[in-house]
């Protein structure tokens, strides 16, 4: 079974690879560091080119991480990257239906679309209110391939992803709390918390990559699931453990919240259990110091 990638050279992505047997093909507009990876033809183009560059090819499934928008749009209305977005999420319905693609399986967010209106932990079929302009987007994008492939020979499948973190994130951009964190404390700089009592859900990178990876083989009649670390923890909390970690005192400011930040956001994970055959494997504690370990090795 031949599988296509989309933003394959993004964190998940690249986890992805190194997971997934067989044929595949990486696609991205970035080129991806195969030096690691079997059985991977890579692609470096941007969406708009699928089919020109991939006319004829047996794909029979596809892999979709590739977002315009990011959780760093929060209020910003940005057209242009939510008309990428919608563009490019036309592309690929129409390439599963002219190519006969037997899964699409999107990644969506667990962290953002479910809102405030929901108590977590949050389960696949509550009501979505996302506060994002990125929660809104994805929400669009989950109803668009749901319903535009419905009809179909494609089994569209939805992981609401929780707070991926782990080896091979970026450590210097603004996304990913933990390892970010990890290096702002090894190195003495100052963390700002918005709010020490907020709780979220962390899911180690691999943990992540074994979801998608379960997802190519699932035959059953579900297309949500949550993938996340099974529970979840306070900012100060987790603060104080990457201490300990770390082996130094974090220095720290406290400022105001947000207006889109939920005070508490973490899933219920119990259907990717009975119906993926998946769960967490390593707890948070143990993927915090693989990814500080990693993150000295890399200094």
């Amino acid at each position: 079974m031949t599988t296509l990638v989309i933003g394959a050279s993004g964190f998940i992505g690249r986890s992805i690879l190194r997971k997934i047997q067989g044929p595949v093909i990486a696609f991205d507009k970035v080129s991806t560091n195969n030096k690691f990876l079997r059985e991977v033809e890579i692609v470096s183009s941007d969406v708009k080119n699928i089919n020109d560059l991939l006319v004829g090819r047996k794909i029979q499934a596809i892999i979709y991480l590739s977002s315009a928008t990011t959780s760093l749009d929060q209020f910003n209305l940005d057209e242009e990257k939510i008309k990428i977005d919608l563009e490019n999420a036309k592309l690929i319905v129409n390439f599963c239906r002219a190519n006969k693609v037997k899964k699409l399986i999107f990644a969506s967010s667990g962290g953002v679309i479910y809102g405030a209106h929901n108590i977590p932990p949050f389960k696949e079929g509550m009501a979505l209110y996302p506060r994002s302009i990125y929660g809104l987007t994805k929400m669009l994008l989950e109803k668009y391939f749901l319903e535009s492939l419905s009809n179909s020979l494609t089994k569209v499948l939805i992981l609401r992803v929780a707070n991926p973190y782990g080896e091979g994130q970026n450590l210097n951009g603004s996304q990913g709390v933990i390892p970010i964190f990890l290096r702002k404390i090894a190195n003495g700089e100052t963390l700002y918390l918005r709010n020490r009592n907020s709780r979220r859900d962390y899911v180690y990178i691999d943990d992540v990559a074994n979801a998608f990876h379960g997802a190519l083989s699932y035959e059953g009649k579900e297309n949500i699931f949550n993938i996340g670390g099974g529970g979840s923890i306070g900012l100060g909390e987790l603060t104080s453990l990457l201490e300990i970690i770390v082996g130094k005192r974090a220095k720290i400011v406290d400022v105001p919240p947000v207006d889109t930040d939920l005070e508490n956001s973490f899933l219920d994970i119990s259907l990717a259990k009975s119906e993926l055959s998946w769960a967490p494997e390593v707890n948070l504690k143990a993927g915090i110091i693989k990814t500080f370990n990693w993150i000295s090795d890399e200094n």
